[in-house]
């Protein structure tokens, strides 16, 4: 579920290369279920499992710090040192989120593989043949998200001016 997640998140940056969703959640429902059970895999599959389970949680982290940074950007007075400070933050959160995104995409597509075949699970050729296309998934759910922001904001009533 995770690597589709994150499957579906590049090829969403790349209609909104700036942005880090605050849905944005990796599952770690797999690891606190499973957890004890882990020692009884091979060793160097506990270690990468490890790894991307630690990268979720970094990711997660990451669309924390991006709210943060964000909020704090949009407070700073414009073209403040303070502004581009905070712009450099979120800059950099950006890039963190996305570098680690295809890090933990590349770990989770390495070990999905070795889970399957410790488990005895076996696609079938029709199975194979049946991959979603991420890409398309991607630009539909973005339209749609877009299209419920405008819905939403033609019901919204307009705010009143300060005086």
């Amino acid at each position: 579920m995770n690597t589709e997640l994150l499957l579906l998140q590049a090829h969403a940056r790349q209609l909104n290369p700036r942005g880090v969703p605050s849905d944005f959640k990796m599952s770690t429902i797999a690891w606190d279920a499973a957890s004890d059970l882990v020692s009884e895999l091979p060793s160097r599959l506990i270690r990468k499992i490890v790894l991307l389970y630690g990268q979720y949680d970094a990711t997660n982290r990451n669309v924390a710090s991006f709210a943060v940074a964000l909020t704090e950007f949009k407070s700073a007075k414009i073209a403040s040192s303070s502004a581009r400070d905070a712009e450099t933050m979120v800059l950099r959160i950006i890039d963190v989120f996305n570098t680690g995104l295809d890090a933990t995409l590349a770990r989770g597509q390495e070990v999905l593989p070795e889970l399957a075949t410790l488990a005895k699970l076996n696609e079938t050729d029709a199975e194979k043949a049946n991959t979603p296309n991420y890409e398309q998934i991607a630009v539909e759910h973005m339209l749609t998200r877009q299209q419920h922001l405008e819905a939403l904001r033609s019901h919204t009533p307009e705010r009143k001016a300060e005086s």
